[in-house]
């Protein structure tokens, strides 16, 4: 799938693993207008097996979710007009792929 110009913001591409299932939903949603991927922090090895997870937060005019996977987190942003209804679907979606909900 294309991740870069139409709904993506210009600044970078990059997207983890473990985001990419949240990214690609939201590129092919309606509802999203605007998809801003942030910063990427790496995470130290880990000793037992990682618990992927997920948190979101409403912000003005976004949904900004926060995806760890199994060595790095990143921010994402998805700018809609309905908010509420892109977070119950990107949940249900955490849901579906096993995901923790923070």
């Amino acid at each position: 799938m294309k991740r870069s110009g139409g709904k993506f913001a210009p600044s970078h591409t990059t997207i983890i693993e473990s985001a990419a299932d949240f990214v690609d939903f939201a590129n092919t949603c309606d509802l999203v207008t605007k998809i801003t991927l942030g910063l990427i922090k790496g995470l130290p090895k880990s000793r037992g097996g990682i618990i992927k997870s997920i948190k979101c937060v409403h912000e003005p005019a976004c949904l900004f979710i926060k995806v760890r996977g199994n060595r790095a987190i990143q921010e994402i942003r998805l700018f809609s007009d309905d908010v509420k209804t892109i977070e119950s679907k990107i949940l249900e979606l955490a849901k579906k792929l096993k995901f923790r909900i923070s």
